[in-house]
């Protein structure tokens, strides 16, 4: 394990830290004996100080998998522990290619799952404080999610969901609108003449504004495009009408792992993270500031892989002080953290090598911690995988 402070984009070590000034605490959370444990999603619970993580579990030798979920407090303690049942073949395949979303409302405390049921389908699980759950499928009366596959989800301070994802295999990207039953309030598709995919959906603390990033490019192959995809980053306001737009060259897509990401941070400044490389075959994750009207600021490259290394996993969140984290898996098995100014400037980075058993993680922010969720490797002599959460410290207060 090794923590630095990074002076510059090349990665000049300044002043190496032990690494127990910034990891508080490590936690391991265990599913059903004799399985695989992965993480799907990470969400905060600010009014219960709770962090939220939902994850599947898979029986060795039954091909059966589980929806899990857990509240654990700031200090690691398990105070909630509870199996959600079986999940179909597709909608496991869709969690391990793309990974869960999942919100908590902060005004209610539910935690609101989005479940990909199959390919002309998606319902809701929505569990409250007291860990009682109920499912609503989306869409039942107007039949508006057949077709649809959505990507990522967010909630609206007047209670209301947002949704982004694309309307068919090859169609328009798409931005939905819902009640929390999954009525339709509105819904708009973009096109750009091409393939278009929306993957990610974030709106500013008013609710007057939501952000959506995506992609836009001719496809070649159902995971392939014939050539760089476009980066779209859109600004829709509360009536659904688009306000700005401005468009990325060169990103790689539709691999899941390379989808942009969109957050806002609490200066009023929009973020997107995206994969600039060409092939899939290295990562090279850039983010670029714009201020809320979408005009653009900071350019920054944040992750980069070596030639030949599957594309890296990753997830972002946005932190006080006007900061922002990034957390990757590179070549399967190696985490990186990266926490950085809102100019991108990375201040602080995390490398835990030779501790992840594939798939995703997953990062979020709770009373003075950053909370990072990954599957373990496990160890010689062990069976089970395990999901691992972190609690670090954030940037000047080690």
């Amino acid at each position: 394990m090794r923590v630095a402070y990074i002076a510059s984009l090349y990665f000049a070590v300044v002043n190496v830290v032990i690494a127990a000034d910034s990891v508080i605490w490590r936690q391991e959370i265990s599913c059903d004996p004799n399985s695989t444990c992965r993480p799907g999603a990470i969400a905060v619970d600010r009014a219960d100080n709770k962090v939220v993580i939902l994850g599947t579990s898979e029986q060795s030798g039954t091909g059966e998998t589980n929806f899990w979920l857990w509240k654990i407090d700031p200090n690691g303690n398990v105070i909630h522990k509870k199996s959600l049942g079986l999940i179909s073949k597709y909608n496991s395949l869709m969690v391990r290619s793309f990974g869960m979303r999942a919100i908590v409302k902060q005004n209610t405390g539910d935690i609101v799952k989005l479940n990909v049921d199959d390919v002309n389908s998606a319902s809701l699980s929505i569990t409250d404080r007291s860990i009682q759950t109920h499912t609503v499928k989306m869409g039942a009366e107007q039949n508006w999610s057949k077709g649809v596959l959505l990507h990522d989800m967010t909630s609206c301070p007047n209670g209301n969901l947002l949704f982004v994802g694309q309307e068919d295999l090859g169609g328009n990207g798409i931005i939905i609108k819902t009640d929390l039953v999954g009525n339709v309030v509105w819904k708009k598709t973009f096109d750009l003449g091409q393939t278009e995919i929306f993957s990610s959906v974030t709106c500013d603390p008013d609710g007057k504004d939501y952000y959506v990033v995506g992609l836009s490019a001719s496809m070649a192959g159902k995971m392939t495009f014939a050539g760089p995809a476009t980066v779209c980053v859109l600004r829709y306001d509360d009536n659904g009408e688009l306000k700005a737009s401005t468009y990325i060259e060169g990103g790689v897509a539709p691999w899941p792992t390379s989808f942009p990401k969109v957050i806002y941070l609490p200066s009023g400044f929009v973020l997107v993270s995206y994969d600039k490389s060409k092939n899939a075959k290295v990562t090279e994750l850039y983010i670029k500031k714009y201020t809320r009207e979408l005009d653009p600021l900071d350019e920054k490259l944040i992750m980069q892989t070596k030639e030949s290394s599957p594309p890296a996993f990753y997830d972002i969140c946005a932190i006080p002080e006007n900061q922002f984290v990034i957390a990757g898996v590179i070549n399967f098995k190696d985490l990186r953290i990266y926490e950085c100014g809102a100019d991108g400037t990375i201040l602080q980075t995390l490398e835990l090598d030779g501790e992840v058993r594939g798939g995703g993680v997953y990062v979020d922010y709770l009373a003075g911690k950053i909370f990072v969720a990954f599957a373990k490797l496990p160890k010689e002599n062990e069976n089970d995988v395990k999901i691992e959460l972190l609690a670090l410290k954030p940037y000047k207060t080690n």
